[in-house]
């Protein structure tokens, strides 16, 4: 523990008879050390107490530790994600836009279990809700637009991006 004085204790507002005067578990004088604030338990208020913070290696002075958009509190006491990594269940969406934006599972990568994941959905532009559109096929690209494909243009050894391969107009 660091020395600190009756006379800092009482200018930084903390009760010098008390060892603690928030009741978060953590000494008037670590907390002034850390910069977290020794007058509430939860100096960033979200949710989370100092010293349960210092317990799971969450920043008590961030609110949103890992940066995901959910605040260290909801994901330790709602949506049970990590708040050490901004995707828990690893599917390229933050636990944020999981939760804010596309209603998934942060903590299912394939919410709609279609076989492709939530991330890769949003990506192509299929609803990471729907099981049904995980494979729908592309249609066919006609680079050059003269009615052949260019899986077919490969095939019959004719040019993708020219409408007219053999210049026979």
């Amino acid at each position: 523990m660091l020395d600190v004085t009756d006379e800092q204790e009482a200018a930084e507002g903390t009760d010098p008879s008390k060892a603690v005067t928030d009741e978060a578990h953590v000494h008037d004088d670590v907390e002034l050390a850390d910069g977290t604030n020794p007058l509430n338990p939860d100096s960033d208020e979200d949710g989370l107490d100092d010293d349960e913070e210092e317990e799971l290696g969450t920043d008590p002075n961030d609110p949103d530790t890992d940066d995901d958009g959910l605040t260290d509190g909801q994901e330790v006491n709602v949506t049970n994600t990590n708040p050490l990594d901004h995707d828990t269940d690893d599917d390229g969406l933050t636990d944020g836009q999981e939760v804010n934006d596309t209603n998934t599972d942060p903590l299912d990568h394939d919410t709609d279990d279609g076989g492709v994941s939530d991330g890769e959905e949003v990506d192509r532009g299929t609803d990471p809700n729907d099981h049904t559109d995980d494979f729908v096929t592309p249609p066919p690209v006609d680079t050059d637009g003269d009615g052949l494909t260019d899986d077919e243009e490969d095939a019959l050894g004719t040019d993708p991006n020219d409408p007219d391969s053999d210049d026979d107009g």
